[in-house]
């Protein structure tokens, strides 16, 4: 039993190190923190449809210049406020940025 440890820990130690390739570079954006994304109950919504809001981070991480595409008003106000809310890792560079958001219901079989 021993000398089968012994065996199992000797290969797990001559394992290579598996790293990263340095060809691939890192993600350009890793988001560190967001909101919560607050809809009115008025806010009428269809399922399935593809909202999109385009934006800017910052070379510090923080969001700017944004861009809800043609939608409902309260859908546009809500995806601006919440798109706000995020907080990347900052990326050293002003980086384009585009969120979709989509929403899904699901009803209960009877």
């Amino acid at each position: 039993m021993i000398a089968m440890a012994a065996i199992l820990a000797s290969g797990c130690a001559s394992l290579p190190n598996h790293r990263t390739p340095a060809d691939i570079p890192p993600p350009p954006l890793q988001l560190i923190a967001a909101g919560t994304l607050e809809l009115p109950r008025n806010c009428e919504l269809r399922d399935g449809v593809v909202y999109r809001t385009d934006s800017v981070v910052k070379s510090d991480g923080r969001v700017a210049d944004i861009q809800p595409e043609p939608a409902l008003a309260c859908l546009q106000a809500a995806l601006s406020a919440w798109v706000n809310s995020f907080q990347y890792s900052p990326p050293g560079e002003t980086v384009p940025t585009v969120i979709d958001w989509m929403a899904v219901s699901a009803r209960r079989g009877d």
